[in-house]
């Protein structure tokens, strides 16, 4: 795209005229704009109008800006339809997914985006515009290794199963940051659901902490309101709400940190990202035999067992007869 010199673009947006229409109602002072425009056009290198050059140029602009970068983004896309509505020209530029200048919209961008395996520090800087300085505070700060950790409704959030592997950065255990505006009647709804999950030995302990975190996320007003409901209205036993109630948690947890050694704790994380495991398994004369290097074999789930490879052979592993499970041989000593 070419005809449209460099120097008119930058001097003609910031005549009075052009001031007025695209700035003057933002609230932003005229010498932010003016610097703004000043940066644009110092990191742009072309004589005339690239779209690839435009873009590479907001990209630096807005990574060098030291103060909000919010600020940068809001000037450039007024820039961009100035362009459109005075020399029509319709440049796209691809701007970042979330707000970067919002810390905590960006760390949770990350912890979202890195469970993949397929990106790296330079790619993630590229895509939202923000130092790869910047993003390796980031995650530090996920993994909880800040003096002020990430904290959502007065829990730590915190990854600590990460990896790094040619240049690619992946947190091998997902965490998926939710958070749901349910009215009362859906919370009821999820906690019950959870609540016959956990007479799954495989799904047990999975069920168990997340009816305890989304119980722990509700306002005192919606815990006594469920345990009145439940006793007055519905007249259902409470027992497994007071339980909730008493249990201690306090963080996002990953994967790997859900477990214990008790019964087929660690299965599900090692079927869905068919990882080794060993177990202490009940068999059927009632001897517990030692289970070594054991792999759940693809599309033998059937809800209450399921088919293994292990050192010896292959067998059939029914959950409820799983003792105790681990992902080294060390932890079931």
């Amino acid at each position: 795209m070419t005809g449209i010199k460099k120097g008119p673009w930058f001097d003609e947006i910031m005549t009075p005229e052009n001031y007025k229409h695209y700035y003057e109602y933002s609230s932003l002072k005229k010498s932010t704009v003016t610097s703004l425009i000043k940066l644009l056009e110092a990191q742009y290198a072309l004589p005339d109008l690239d779209q690839d050059e435009l873009e590479r140029a907001m990209k630096e602009a807005v990574r060098s800006y030291k103060n909000h970068k919010g600020t940068a983004i809001f000037v450039y896309k007024k820039f961009l339809q100035y362009l459109l509505e005075v020399h029509q020209c319709s440049i796209e530029v691809s701007f970042p997914e979330v707000d970067v200048w919002n810390t905590f919209e960006r760390q949770m961008y990350l912890a979202k985006e890195l469970q993949g395996g397929d990106l790296d520090i330079e790619d993630l800087s590229e895509r939202l515009w923000v130092s790869t300085r910047t993003l390796e505070e980031d995650l530090k700060k996920l993994r909880g290794l800040d003096e002020d950790p990430i904290q959502i409704l007065g829990r730590k959030f915190e990854i600590r199963d990460m990896e790094r592997k040619n240049g690619k950065v992946l947190f091998s255990s997902t965490v998926h940051p939710f958070f749901l505006t349910w009215n009362l009647t859906q919370v009821i709804a999820a906690l019950k659901g959870l609540q016959m999950m956990m007479e799954n030995p495989l799904m047990k302990a999975y069920a168990e902490k997340s009816a305890e975190d989304l119980w722990m996320q509700l306002s005192s007003f919606g815990k006594n309101r469920i345990l009145q409901v439940s006793k007055e209205l519905i007249q259902e036993d409470t027992a497994f709400y007071e339980a909730l109630a008493r249990s201690e948690s306090d963080a996002f947890l990953e994967e790997k940190r859900f477990k214990t050694t008790d019964g087929p704790s660690v299965l599900m994380d090692c079927m869905k990202n068919e990882k080794s495991f060993f177990m202490v398994y009940l068999e059927e004369d009632g001897s517990a035999v030692f289970l070594e290097e054991c792999r759940c074999i693809p599309g033998t789930y059937k809800g209450s067992f399921l088919k293994i490879e292990y050192k010896e052979g292959v067998r059939t592993v029914f959950f409820d007869r799983v003792l105790r499970s681990a992902y080294t041989k060390e932890e079931l000593y």
